[in-house]
């Protein structure tokens, strides 16, 4: 039964990605450092703002590549995600937030992140607005020595 779950899981999950639709009326912003210290704590700061001036929108979850990951340990978040989930098939830490962005309003999620490994980090930020097949995506980069 599991097997039959997990299958259909990738068969909906194939399908979606060649059926996404680009969120419209959002505005995107990262704000982490270029280089840190091996060992250091450091933030990243994702603004997401609806521009809409009448339709609410929701923050499904933001999704972290794990190339960028490979040096990089999310500690924690704020606001707190919901839940986290590891999707193969996109090679992503997806972050559970079902935050609501009202028309005309911008929500912060801060991630508190530790550098762990010597190296160049590169990768992708995807933000799923309304559903978790509708996404944006910023490029991210930490030099870490």
């Amino acid at each position: 039964m599991k097997i039959i779950l997990n299958k259909i899981f990738f068969l909906i999950l194939i399908f979606s990605l060649f059926s996404c639709s680009d969120p419209e009326n959002i505005s995107l912003y990262v704000d982490c450092p270029i280089s840190v210290k091996k060992g250091e704590t450091f933030s990243i700061i994702t603004t997401i703002k609806n521009t809409s001036n009448h339709q609410q929108q929701k923050l499904v979850s933001i999704d972290i590549d794990d190339n960028y990951l490979d040096g990089i340990a999310i500690l924690s978040t704020t606001p707190d995600y919901s839940d986290v989930i590891y999707i193969p098939i996109d090679n992503t830490q997806s972050y559970s937030f079902n935050e609501i962005v009202r028309p005309n309003e911008e929500i912060v999620i801060e991630f508190i992140a530790k550098a762990f490994k010597i190296g160049a980090f590169k990768g992708k930020i995807d933000f799923c607005i309304n559903s978790e097949f509708s996404f944006l995506s910023k490029s991210i980069f930490t030099d870490i020595y």
